[in-house]
């Protein structure tokens, strides 16, 4: 068989199939092969025995017309070789044709006993709808009545949930409600309810006692601020009043060794002053006994050139007392010089020494410059004085003063670690 068939209702009674003469069925031996393969088609259908009969009976003659047709058309299409073969090209058309004629009755019962399902189909879904109408308001009816204790109950545990969620809601501080609180019987729900009343009245007690501690120790580290403050403005009134104090001391000590400075520049000009006119003086000297040489050893010669050799003696004498003269006032001057130069280079020597000092003594620590004034007061002497009766009495009194800036120099030391 080449078709196969899917029925899907009950389809059209055998009245309305095309008639066949059940005498030509029995005794024809290609419709009873047609009507054997089409009943066990349809007995794989799991149809109805009736609606089986009714489907091979509607299609069989058209099998039987399919088969004839196929075994009529069967080696037409293979024996057209080319253009040329008109015969067979005419024939393939009328086999074509009747295939086409069986294939368009075979739609035509198709579309009748389809139609005739679909109006099965319908008419079973009425009766169904039907009955349902006359079931479904009964069988509602009787279910909301059976279910009346059990939307009682629900409606109950929903108000208690709602209720209960109410009040623990506040005492979580936003966390949500996990559980189903209505499930919880009186006691329990009791117990949890003073459960988070007592811990929300611990959170309270606790962030009030932080609050507090907090509120302490801000006012602590305020009033301790406020100390430091007040000690630190102390100590740097104490520490600009000693700054006072030493830098008019280094200002003293400074106009001190500025006017040393300036009298031994004065000490050293005077000298240079003394040199340069004992100097002169020696040039002048040297001056007048060449001139007076000069002169004697004129007169000499214009008195006594008999006596050339005794004067020529006598001039050398004299040149020699001359030249010997000259070189003793020049070694004396040279001398002289020297040891004025030697003393300004002393001089200038001990000033950069006591420039050099004294950087090092303005950079050195406030204790070094204070340890260092006590050794220079220490080795500081009261002069010899020849006139006045009281140097005891002086010195006494100069001893008791040292003793006291000692003393004070000593306690600012101590005292005063910012000088370190």
């Amino acid at each position: 068989m080449n078709d196969i068939l899917e029925p899907t209702g009950a389809p059209q009674s055998a009245a309305t199939s095309p008639a066949v003469d059940v005498e030509t069925v029995v005794d024809d031996p290609a419709v009873q092969a047609v009507t054997v393969e089409l009943q066990k088609y349809a007995s794989q259908t799991g149809l109805e025995a009736p609606a089986q009969q009714t489907l091979s009976e509607a299609f069989r003659p058209v099998f039987v017309k399919a088969n004839g047709a196929i075994a009529a058309a069967r080696g037409v299409a293979e024996s057209v070789k080319d253009p040329t073969c008109v015969r067979e090209i005419k024939r393939s058309r009328e086999c074509r044709l009747a295939i086409r004629e069986v294939r368009l009755e075979g739609e035509k019962i198709h579309k009748s006993q389809k139609e005739s399902a679909l109006r099965f189909g319908k008419a079973v879904d009425g009766f169904k709808n039907i009955l349902l109408a006359e079931l479904a308001p009964v069988e509602e009816a009787l279910e909301a009545a059976e279910k009346t204790a059990e939307r009682a109950e629900a409606a109950r545990l929903a108000a208690l949930k709602a209720q209960r969620e109410s009040e623990l809601l506040p005492l979580l501080d936003g966390s949500p409600i996990l559980a189903d609180l209505s499930m919880l019987s009186d006691d329990a729900w009791t117990r949890l309810l003073a459960d988070h009343l007592l811990l929300k009245q611990a959170k309270i007690d606790a962030a009030a006692r932080l609050e507090a501690d907090r509120l302490a120790k801000e006012a602590a580290d305020r009033a301790e601020r406020e100390r430091i403050a007040a000690e630190n403005a102390r100590l740097k009134a104490e520490a600009e009043a000693t700054a006072k104090r030493l830098e008019a001391e280094r200002k003293r000590v400074e106009a001190e060794r500025q006017a040393e400075r300036d009298e031994a520049e004065r000490q050293a000009e005077a000298l240079r002053q003394k040199l340069a006119a004992e100097r002169k003086a020696a040039e002048d000297l040297a001056k007048a006994v060449a001139a007076k040489a000069d002169a004697e050893r004129r007169a000499i010669e214009a008195k006594a050139k008999a006596a050339a050799d005794k004067a020529r003696e006598e001039a050398r004498k004299i040149a020699a007392e001359s030249a010997k003269l000259k070189a003793e006032l020049e070694a004396k001057a040279k001398a002289e010089a020297l040891a004025a130069a030697a003393e300004l280079a002393r001089v200038e020597t001990e000033r950069k020494a006591q420039e050099s000092a004294a950087r090092r003594a303005a950079a050195a620590p406030d204790k070094a410059k204070l340890e260092a004034y006590l050794v220079a007061l220490d080795a500081i002497q009261l002069p010899q004085l020849s006139r006045c009766t009281d140097t005891a009495l002086i010195e006494a009194e100069y001893i008791t003063f040292t003793r006291q800036v000692r003393k004070i120099i000593n306690a600012m030391i101590q005292t005063n670690t910012q000088l370190l």
